[in-house]
């Protein structure tokens, strides 16, 4: 009988150790405590909820157990939710010392040690209201009070995690973690956090930098199209170093995906904007670009239902653009084509470093599973890989501008080659002619052609002599004269009268040189010129400083009061804003206004001009002579024609020889 019991015992002792959970022992004598992937043990799960699971005491050995990771190709049983629990044997050298956990996840959790909630991240709260939060291997700090058996048990949930399988590029619905000291782990984070943000700043910075200062050589310079694809590979290359650098710090999953999906748009241009680029300075044939650019729309498309397939695409369009760029470089060098070698060696760095990095990590990680900068499993190859990253970032650029500059030099010095070979040409040329024009005075042939020659000179100084002629008569007056050889003058019954004179021009002009006082009588009196042409007014003469025009003639105008007074108000701005620019290189200015009778004609035959008599016109000296600087002095006549859209001041009168008193108005500005 004891035999029997005996084989039972044996039998059901197998079954009765597998049902109980799996104890790990961790102590500081560990050497694999540096980095503890708690993901890669097994941990128990229920995907039942109840808050007692969350005890060291609970009973938890009929639970199947899995990896946290929770790989939905191999687990079909998470539904969205579970409990794990994984139970720690933790001796007396690790008890009260300053431990760290750094946890990775897609979804929401709670954490309890020995039932006691350490961390929460995110909200569970069913299918449709939890919701999501990534710490990101924040180190989250605790401590082991007590020597023994410690649970760690985790209530997690990821609704999403089936949906978003293709969008995430990745088949884990569960999260990561890892147990390391704290005192180690938070100073190497806060130094590669501040290596990689000083690098990301400076990459970033470097790159908007250049892509404006490149964009705008394009904008002044169109032709030269390089300019505009580096500013565009610029621009994208600062968006894929800032969009994941951001993505990392995100802590919502929804916007690591806009992020993602970003970072993918951004790597799309920066293929696009390098085939453009190394094409438009390398070759002539556009076919490949065409089937290039076609090809940098697929990954953004593929996003669109797969972010899977889209992380696949890009690194193989990224290697048909480098593999295209380094041979069009190799090529163009080979062909000894200026300035090849310069852009080729930056794009050659750029290329190798792609894909010798793209290499290395892809075997580091396959034995390894990841890699850091500060990896002692690699000593310095982190290192090497980031210096050679930065080295290979810098060289598109710098290659760019060193490109630029030379080419900008070469530039310069063609033409001026092509300046000295023109002037010798032109030097050539006119001896040329001149022995040309020897012979052809003793042909009668060659004679004619001189002759058709000379005709056509007259006839260009003709049509300048005409030119000149209208602008020193009215147009009317002017076809008369040619027409009939000479003018009839003519009586005109409305027309406003005004003259301008500067206030002691004489003791101003002595403050200027004889060259500088020519030059700001032009300045004022083409300014005035400007101004009367917009309103129709006749320019008389000018007189020294003075300033004679009229409004009326050669054709009646109903208006020539109203514009003759804003002319003369337009005149009196331009100078209180000169005089504001140069208050000792300019004049005041007297303004004077008067509206009635007067004739105007021609008089002489040599220099003759266009000029105009009367009473009116003296009446107009007066006003202006009895004007004040600065001020618009206007007769009664024209005040009665004005009154209703200019505000007038009545300043008295004057006594005119043959007019008896004068009533004189200063016009201040419109109603």
């Amino acid at each position: 009988m004891g035999k029997w019991i005996t084989i039972a015992v044996l039998l059901l002792l197998p079954a009765m150790l597998a049902a109980q959970p799996k104890v790990y022992k961790l102590s500081a004598t560990d050497s694999t405590l540096k980095n503890i992937n708690l993901e890669d043990l097994l941990w128990t799960y229920s995907t039942e909820d109840h808050p007692d699971m969350a005890l060291p005491t609970y009973n938890d050995s009929n639970w199947a157990t899995t990896d946290c990771r929770i790989d939905l190709e191999h687990s079909d049983w998470f539904k969205g939710f579970t409990w794990l629990r994984l139970h720690l044997w933790v001796d007396s050298t690790l008890t009260q010392t300053p431990l760290a956990m750094l946890i990775v996840q897609r979804g929401a959790s709670e954490i309890y040690l020995d039932g006691k909630l350490l961390f929460k991240y995110g909200v569970i709260n069913g299918k449709d209201s939890s919701i999501y939060y990534n710490p990101h291997s924040m180190p989250l700090t605790f401590s082991f009070d007590t020597v023994g058996k410690h649970v760690l048990a985790v209530r997690y949930a990821n609704y999403a995690s089936k949906e978003s399988i293709l969008k995430r590029a990745s088949t884990t619905a569960g999260f990561s973690i890892r147990m390391v000291r704290a005192n180690n782990t938070i100073i190497q984070q806060i130094s590669e956090y501040f290596l990689e943000g000083f690098i990301i700043v400076f990459v970033v910075g470097l790159s908007f930098a250049l892509c404006l200062l490149h964009l705008f050589l394009f904008l002044y310079y169109r032709e030269e199209k390089s300019n505009l694809y580096f500013s565009i590979f610029c621009l994208a290359l600062a968006f894929s170093f800032a969009l994941p650098h951001i993505s990392s710090f995100a802590t919502f999953p929804s916007v690591s995906i806009a992020l993602n999906n970003g970072f993918l748009v951004a790597m799309s241009v920066l293929a696009f904007s390098l085939t453009a680029l190394t094409n438009d300075l390398f070759s002539e044939s556009k076919i490949r670009f065409y089937i290039l650019s076609a090809l940098c729309i697929v990954p953004p498309i593929i996003g669109i239902s797969s972010n899977l397939g889209a992380w696949i695409a890009i690194p193989f369009l990224m290697l048909l653009v480098m593999l295209e760029a380094f041979i069009l470089t190799i090529r163009a060098i080979i062909r000894k084509k200026e300035g090849a070698r310069i852009i080729g060696i930056g794009i050659l760095l750029f290329t190798l470093f792609f894909l010798g990095s793209v290499l290395t990590i892809t075997v580091v990680a396959g034995f390894k599973g990841g890699l850091v900068i500060n990896d002692t499993n690699y000593p310095g190859l982190g290192t090497l890989l980031l210096t050679m990253a930065i080295v290979a970032i810098l060289s598109i650029p710098v290659s760019m501008s060193v490109f630029l500059a030379w080419k900008f030099a070469k530039t310069t010095r063609n033409l001026n080659k092509q300046l000295a070979q023109v002037q010798a040409l032109s030097e050539k040329t006119l001896a040329q002619e001149q022995e040309k024009k020897h012979l052809l005075e003793n042909q009668k042939q060659q004679l004619e052609i001189e002759v058709a020659e000379r005709t056509k000179e007259i006839v260009e100084e003709k049509q300048k002599s005409d030119d000149l002629l209208r602008n020193i008569l009215p147009q009317e007056v002017a076809e008369e004269l040619k027409e009939k050889g000479a003018t009839e003058a003519k009586y005109y019954d409305h027309v406003s009268v005004l003259f301008t004179d500067f206030v002691n021009f004489t003791q101003a002009g002595e403050r200027f040189s004889p060259q500088e006082l020519v030059d700001e009588l032009h300045a004022c009196f083409k300014a005035f010129d400007n101004i009367i042409s917009k309103y129709g007014i006749e320019k008389i003469k000018t007189i020294g400083d003075a300033y004679l025009a009229v409004c009326g003639l050669p054709k009646a105008d109903a208006q020539h009061a109203t514009k003759t007074v804003q002319a003369a108000l337009e005149i009196r701005d331009f100078m209180r804003e000169r005089k504001k620019q140069f208050p000792d290189k300019t004049f005041d200015i007297r303004i004077g206004i008067h509206s009635g009778p007067v004739v105007a004609g021609i008089v002489g035959v040599k220099k003759f001009a266009y000029d105009i008599w009367g009473d009116t016109v003296n009446t107009a000296a007066r006003m202006e002579s009895s004007s004040e600087a600065d001020k618009i002095n206007i007769s009664h006549n024209t005040y009665e024609q004005v009154q209703q859209q200019y505000d007038c001041t009545y300043r008295g009168e004057i006594t005119a020889k043959n007019k008896g008193e004068l009533r004189m108005y200063f016009v201040e500005g419109k109603v």
